[in-house]
This record gives C-alpha cells, structure tokens and sequence, in this order.
C-alpha cells in the first residue's frame, strides 16, 4: 500500500486543522529577523537572504577561489559511476531545521535554507515558518524561483528530502524540486575521510577542511524547543541563533563538496600519496570496476602506516592478477612475503597457486608451501597455534598435491 492510499484511507481521523496558535505580528518578526514578508493566498512566511561575495571567507575556504564555470565530475561522488559533470551554477544545497530530531510524521521543518549562486554572489535564501497555520503557502512557493537542476545537501537523502517530502504530501502540494539530481555529501566524506576523522559529521568536516570553526553556535539538539519558545512567547532572540546556525550548515556543505572535488582530482596528479588516501581512493574505484585507477591509488601508498601500506600493495597485486599482468602480481607478492605482515601468506599462497596451475613450476610452488609451513610453526610458538590452522590445513593439502605432481612430471 502505497503512501498516498495510506493517507486517504486514514485522513478520516487525522485533524488537519492545528490548534490556533498565538497570533503572532509578523512586521515585528520580519523586523527582528531583518527578514521580507512573502504574502500568499494560502499563508504567509518570511524570507531572508544572506550575500557572500568574491571577497568573503568562511574559514580559509574563499569564494574567490570559485570558478563558476568549471566542470566539476560525478564520478568523483558516485559509486557506482555516475557518467557527465556539472557546475556550481546548477546546485542548489539544501538544509532544514525542524521541530524534532528523528524525523517522524509529526516533525516540521519551519526553517528551510537555500544556497546557490547568483550573478557571481553566493546567496543562502532562508524560509521561515512564523506559525503552524501558515504551512501550506510556505511549503507551496518555497522552491519558486530557483536556478540550477541539481540538489546538494549533507544527509538529506536520508533526513531532510524524506521529511519535506511527508509535510507537502500532508499539505496536498507538490514541486518539481524534488525530481532534481540529489548528490548528498555526507556519503562521499564517509567513504574518503572516514578513516582520517574522529566522525564525519559536518562540524568536524569543516575543521578539517575549511579550517572554520564556528563561535557561540546553537546545539542541534536546542533547536526544536528553541522554536516552542518562540511560538509560545514570540521572542525571536534565540531564533536568531537557529538562522546562523542554519547559514553556517549550507555554506559549509557547499565548501565541503568544492574540497572533496579537489581532494580527487589532485589524488590522481599525485606521485605518493598517503596510506590511508591511497586505500580510501583505492577502494572507491575497486568498487566501481574502475581497475586502472584503483591500481594507481594502491601503488602509490607512501609505506609510512604499515597497516594501509600493506592492503594497499596486496590489492595492488590483485588488480595485476585480475588484469593478467602475472609479472607486476609477483613482485607485489614477493615484497608481502618478505616480512610477516597480515597478507603474508595470503602472498605466499597465490604465488604457489600461479607456480601450480599458470606456469606450472611445481618446484616453486613447492617452496613457498614450505616457506609457508615453516613460518607457521615458527609464530605459532608466539601466538595462538589455533590463528594459524586454516593456514597450515590450505598449506598442507597443496604441499601434498604438489608434490604428487612433482613427482609424476619428472
């Protein structure tokens, strides 16, 4: 049953009509909040705009560094591929604040920003709920007027889209805005910088890479009651602080998506590259079949963190397996089997598996089957023999089949 029948099998019960709430002067409001007045035959709401010009910073990220113009690529965002490009002049970012954390169908965004690019300006274009009576015409004419094909926003496939797209089913409105290419950034910060962040949240994201550091932020978790207050009293003090709050959330996504862009592009310029990036960026064209990148991205790990340099060199040598470059696979293998590390039998074990059935050179498949066995017993002294037993069992069994080979080849 789809979301629409549900509705109108239960819109029966459902009181569309909320309580009154206090009127409210919205000339003061619009005052307070240095905000316009939008007038609409189904309810009235407040609009505000906030101008970044080339000259502006938000931390060290400039907007005079921005070209407009340049063509930015999905594939640099999406797994799996997503062929074309776009600009800054086609997103729209998006973000909400609502009047609960979780998202529920009781939950309502009352303020809704914007951010996209006008005539070389940055303008982040908030839409502010000043009553629950007003809902319709606020979620109706929202989205007029707004440039671009493209949606960016920081988790809102999964909190803000879902939720607007409840409230204008409920107000029996809909928009155009919502078919619109959504290219959420919190999935791209997690698969490149989840390991080199304490969270992937966007206040850590802009730290660490628009180096801006917010001063006398309101906590997410305020706001909702920030706005009761506001609907019970009419103080707009602290709705304020929701407002900048909200600005902060939109410019940061946009600064953080550009830093991403660059974080990609540049990895591929680069000669070495650190362990983590290199299985970061490796494993994100792994997963999208893009072997010739994800070759380049693992072979370029500097070896300073042992632990990633080592995943990096044997995915490496398994791109070289999976592509037949048996030659480039080996000499991977070989340096993994230089030093016990977590893929040092695993190396073993496919240079015996090439000896045995590519190349036939049961000798050498024999050898690493004994170099294998030998150092089993020799860390089992140190650590738990029972680690090692699925090792020594696959070993064991091929030293067996080979040298039966060995034996009846001769």
């Amino acid at each position: 049953m789809g979301i629409e029948e549900q509705f109108r099998r239960f819109e029966k019960f459902i009181k569309t009509d909320l309580p009154a709430q206090k009127s409210l002067h919205l000339d003061k409001i619009s005052q307070d909040l240095s905000a316009g007045i939008r007038e609409t035959p189904e309810g009235n709401f407040l609009v505000k705009e906030t101008i970044y010009g080339p000259g502006d910073l938000h931390g060290q990220f400039s907007f005079s560094d921005l070209d407009l113009s340049h063509p930015l690529r999905f594939d640099s965002f999406s797994c799996p591929p997503d062929e074309g490009t776009f600009n800054l002049k086609n997103i729209v970012v998006i973000d909400t604040e609502t009047t609960g954390l979780s998202g529920g169908v009781g939950t309502v965004p009352f303020l809704v920003g914007l951010g996209f690019f006008r005539d070389g300006t940055y303008v982040v274009r908030q839409h502010f709920l000043p009553d629950y009576s007003e809902e319709h015409g606020f979620y109706k004419y929202m989205f007029d007027d707004l440039p671009g094909n493209m949606i960016v926003s920081f988790n809102g496939k999964a909190f803000d889209l879902p939720l607007l797209t409840n409230r204008f089913l409920i107000q029996r409105t809909g928009s155009e805005f919502f078919s619109r290419k959504h290219l959420d950034v919190l999935f791209t910060l997690r698969r490149f910088f989840r390991l080199k962040l304490p969270d992937c949240t966007l206040k850590t994201a802009e730290r660490a890479l628009l180096e801006f550091e917010r001063l006398n932020d309101i906590p997410s978790e305020q706001i909702p009651q920030t706005y009761f207050n506001y609907l019970q009293t009419g103080e707009t003090s602290e709705i304020y602080q929701v407002i900048k709050h909200n600005i902060w959330d939109i410019v940061s996504t946009m600064g953080v998506m550009v830093e991403l862009e660059r974080y990609v592009e540049s990895a591929e310029k680069m000669d070495k590259l650190s362990d983590v990036d290199s299985w970061a960026i490796g494993k994100f064209y792994l997963q999208r079949k893009d072997y010739d990148r994800a070759f380049s991205s693992f072979s370029r790990s500097e070896g300073t963190e042992q632990e990633f340099h080592f995943k990096n060199l044997f995915q490496a040598s398994m791109i070289s397996k999976k592509l037949c470059d048996f030659e480039t696979a080996v000499s991977y293998w070989k340096m993994l089997s230089e030093s016990f590390n977590p893929h040092y039998f695993a190396a073993l074990e496919e240079m015996a598996k090439l000896f045995e059935h590519r190349s036939r050179e049961f000798d050498k498949a024999i050898s690493c089957c004994r170099r294998a066995l030998d150092s089993i017993y020799q860390v089992s002294q140190l650590h738990d023999q029972a680690d090692f037993e699925q090792w020594q069992t696959r070993f064991s069994h091929r030293l067996s089949r080979l040298q039966t080979k060995s034996s009846k080849s001769k």
